[in-house]
């Protein structure tokens, strides 16, 4: 059980530098409620074509629909505050749980900063 303020998660793929986290921690300490580490927001990624076609088409759609700018919607590196967590409950197992997070976060109107180009 988190006993921190805030929480946040990696991929274990490696393909997420943990060297970020203080940046996406600082980020979310100055009250953005989720921080997502963005793959698309600067770095060179090394996301197959197609998973960076389908990641613009819905992070462009949770854009649009959330009114706030998601550049990275399926990311497996965030910091979100714990106060969070019970509000975007109940989230599936698996794959889609980051693209769920992210989409929920954005129906529950809280402050989303997804566009760190940490990555």
């Amino acid at each position: 059980m988190a006993k921190g303020e805030l929480i946040g998660f990696l991929d274990a793929d490696g393909t997420y530098p943990p060297e970020y986290f203080p940046q996406l921690c600082q980020e979310a300490l100055k009250g953005t409620d989720i921080v997502i580490g963005s793959r698309m927001a600067g770095a060179d990624s090394k996301m197959p074509i197609t998973r960076r076609i389908g990641n613009i088409f819905f992070a462009n759609l949770l854009t649009l629909l959330g009114n706030q700018r998601v550049t990275d919607s399926a990311s497996g590196m965030r910091v979100f505050s714990r106060s969070v967590l019970s509000q975007i409950y109940p989230l599936p197992d698996g794959l889609n749980l980051t693209p769920v997070m992210s989409a929920r976060a954005l129906h529950e109107k809280y402050k989303y900063e997804g566009s760190c180009d940490t990555i």
